[in-house]
């Protein structure tokens, strides 16, 4: 078995484990490959999530203007790393005339 932590930086967000019927299948190309990987699918988790946050947060807003009865239009046009943190980009906000 060979197991590798999912981690873009400090959290963890799961391992992921390779198993094989053979004793000792796995060598140092399996671990070098297995790395890689391992770094790319945490990066890919974390980007789902952040992208799952943003759409809520996103729904959250439309609901929020509803409410307070503004007509307004916001797109999400991007999301990205800034200085340690995650950001949304928001574009095209149109407001209605009120």
């Amino acid at each position: 078995m060979l197991s590798f932590r999912l981690f873009p930086e400090q959290d963890t967000l799961g391992a992921l484990n390779l198993y094989s019927t053979r004793p000792a299948a796995f060598g140092r190309d399996s671990r070098a490959a297995g790395e890689v990987f391992a770094a790319r699918a945490a990066l890919a988790l974390r980007a789902a999530r952040e992208h799952d946050r943003i759409q809520g947060m996103t729904a959250q807003l439309h609901a929020s203007r509803r409410q307070a009865g503004c007509r307004c239009h916001v797109d999400v046009t991007s999301v990205g790393r800034s200085r340690g943190s995650w950001q949304a980009s928001i574009d095209n906000v149109t407001v209605s005339d009120l």
